[in-house]
């Protein structure tokens, strides 16, 4: 993870492990998405998952992905 940009933003380093993606985050994406991750990622996340063979998660009650 040092040095890797954040999956999310692609500017800022990424410090938080999101297990359930097997992807990093910076502090202020995860952060400001408490309520899931914004639409306008989803492509980019589900293609990221589809290529590692993860499951697509559930939507939470906002419509979106959840962080975790």
């Amino acid at each position: 993870m040092p040095n890797e940009p954040c999956f999310i933003c692609q500017h800022d380093a990424a410090e938080r492990h999101v297990r359930r993606y097997q992807m990093s985050v910076c502090r202020a994406c995860w952060d400001r998405n408490w309520d899931g991750w914004p639409r306008q990622y989803e492509a980019r996340i589900l293609q990221d998952l589809q290529g590692r063979e993860l499951p697509v998660p559930v939507r939470n009650v906002f419509g979106r992905f959840p962080r975790e």
